[in-house]
């Protein structure tokens, strides 16, 4: 008698529902870690201009002084994926050839940096230093995005600050919160953003890879509007269009938020942001003086 015959129903439903299960979990994964990392990827070549193969590229982290190190393929190229946002180090090296090493290479989230290297014929004890960025200009990919780094978050004014403020800068983005009387769609947090013209309940908000939409599916935050310290996020990402598929579960746009990581040296931060009268201008309705105003928050 056949195996299958002898099984009861439940028995391989239950089977086929957790093979399922597994297989979507293994697709998924790999798609969360992505999603808060940069990568780097160029050619190596010599003076003539044809690649350099066999080439092993290297890549630390200047706060972590961690490294990692790829070879270069049979046409010259090198990929290396899923790094965390900071400042890097890129060093080229091969037999024959003097060592270049470039210096000042900034990733942040979603980047992908393309770093050419153009090797000196010389000795391998020899090194060539090059400092600088990798170009800007994104070539890689057709997604609309922008990036709001760590010092716009640290320094631009925010009233309450509130980290989403600084979302509406970007275009397309429109605060869209003030003009809803649905008490169902104007949740909790304090701007509710509308995304090329996007329902303000069709965006994803992602911290370090997983999803943080409150339970009306806004901007996430308290009921007086606080998301988190912005002192604890290093930047965000906001994809407004054409963004890869592991960006799924938004009709609108994806605003992509990664937390500040450690290092190799103690740091940390203070603050005390202050708004009084004093600095105020007289407004048209002001009949004699400013009307008192004073607050301060202190945090660190």
């Amino acid at each position: 008698m056949n195996i299958n015959q002898m099984a009861p129903k439940h028995c391989k439903s239950a089977l086929v529902f957790f093979t399922t299960v597994s297989l979507l979990l293994s697709l998924t994964t790999p798609s969360l870690a992505q999603s808060t990392t940069a990568s780097v990827l160029g050619v190596a070549s010599d003076p003539n201009g044809a690649t350099v193969s066999a080439a092993t590229i290297t890549i630390r982290n200047v706060q972590t002084n961690v490294a990692r190190s790829v070879t270069t393929d049979g046409e010259g190229r090198f990929f290396i994926g899923e790094l965390a946002p900071g400042e890097y180090e890129l060093t080229a090296e091969h037999q024959g050839f003097r060592k270049e090493l470039r210096q000042g290479i900034v990733l942040t989230v979603g980047r992908e940096a393309v770093v050419n290297f153009s090797l000196q014929v010389g000795a391998v004890t020899d090194q060539v230093i090059v400092t600088g960025d990798a170009p800007m200009v994104n070539t890689t990919s057709s997604e609309i995005s922008a990036l709001v780094n760590e010092r716009t978050i640290k320094e631009l004014p925010l009233n309450g600050r509130d980290l989403f403020q600084l979302a509406t800068l970007q275009i397309g983005v429109v605060n869209a919160g003030s003009l809803t009387s649905d008490p169902l769609n104007s949740g909790t947090g304090s701007v509710k953003m509308s995304i090329n013209g996007g329902r303000i309940t069709f965006n994803n908000f992602l911290l370090d890879g997983a999803t943080v939409n409150e339970v009306q599916n806004t901007t996430p935050g308290s009921v007086a509007g606080g998301f988190t310290g912005v002192d604890a996020v290093q930047e965000f990402q906001l994809l407004t269009n054409n963004y890869s598929a592991e960006f799924g579960g938004a009709g609108g746009g994806i605003i992509n938020i990664v937390s500040k990581s450690g290092g190799n040296q103690l740091h940390g931060t203070a603050f005390e942001f202050a708004r009084n009268s004093v600095f105020d201008a007289r407004n048209f309705f002001d009949q004699e003086s400013v009307p008192p105003f004073s607050r301060n928050q202190f945090g660190g």
